[in-house]
């Protein structure tokens, strides 16, 4: 969790918690770690991705930590010959 910090305007400083939006990709084609790793890289580089959480070729989804648009991630993903679908 990511915390940050505020300013009153009184000047008293304190803490204010946010809760980081994570996003559910669902991912087809994956086989091997290489796939894991390949689409951890292709994720990591879409805009508004801060952290790849997890991927795992096992559950067929990987989980993002950002603000990304949802159709720029799937097409990153679909560029790259897997399946991808974005689950709300």
């Amino acid at each position: 969790m990511a915390r940050q910090v505020e300013v009153f305007t009184d000047g008293r400083i304190g803490r204010k918690e946010r809760r980081a939006k994570m996003m559910k990709v669902k991912i087809t084609g994956m086989t091997c770690t290489h796939c894991e790793i390949f689409m951890k890289k292709v994720l990591s580089n879409v805009p508004g991705v801060t952290r790849v959480v997890e991927v795992s070729r096992e559950r067929k989804e990987a989980i993002v930590e950002g603000e990304p648009d949802p159709q720029v991630l799937v097409a990153a993903v679909r560029q790259h010959d897997y399946g991808a679908e974005v689950e709300q």
